[in-house]
């Protein structure tokens, strides 16, 4: 014990180093090297444009297509009646005026219509020759995507379907967002 007591001062001098052996041993080194990043804005490729039935006359109102940002969010409201099924025709257009073809599809659809609507989609034409291209259906919360080439100067005539069954007046809503990317790659 006498043994202990006597070499306690070297004892706690020896933890020390220990401490601190261990602490050099974990500390940490960083080294920076410089980097530079540009991000450069361009003009947007895609965009939206009013189709032919926008501003017309609808079931009970006006077909109305507002255009903000650019023309590059879309807002689409429409009178369908509360039986049946109502279609629009063309009343938006997606267009490419960029110098290269584009990949299109729909994502981030956080909102679905619900019942009463049982049947709601967005079919896509070929603007220029009418030529059916796909759909979007909006009673689901899917991806569509990788959808469909978009080359350059072209455009897509967006109609919609509604098919409706209610006893009285209401309303719902959908959103979603158009996609494009040069790639064919898998959404992130």
């Amino acid at each position: 014990m006498n043994k202990i007591r006597n070499h306690s001062k070297e004892l706690i001098v020896l933890t020390i180093l220990l401490a601190v052996a261990v602490s050099v041993v974990n500390a940490a080194v960083f080294v920076y090297y410089p980097m530079e990043i540009s991000a450069i804005w361009v003009r947007y490729p895609i965009k939206f444009e009013v189709g032919s039935n926008a501003g017309e006359a609808d079931i009970d109102g006006t077909i109305t297509v507002s255009l903000g940002d650019g023309d590059t969010t879309a807002t689409i409201t429409v009178h369908p009646s509360r039986r049946g099924t109502t279609r629009y025709k063309d009343i938006l257009r997606i267009v490419n005026n960029g110098t290269q073809a584009y990949y299109i599809g729909f994502a981030n659809i956080t909102e679905t219509f619900n019942a009463p609507i049982s049947t709601a989609k967005l079919l896509l034409y070929n603007a220029t020759n009418n030529d059916y291209i796909g759909e979007v259906n909006l009673m689901s919360n899917n991806n569509v995507w990788p959808g469909w080439r978009l080359n350059a100067d072209q455009s897509i005539r967006v109609d919609l379907l509604l098919k409706i069954s209610a006893e009285s007046y209401g309303s719902d809503t959908a959103k979603l967002s158009l996609v494009y990317s040069p790639t064919y790659e898998q959404l992130p």
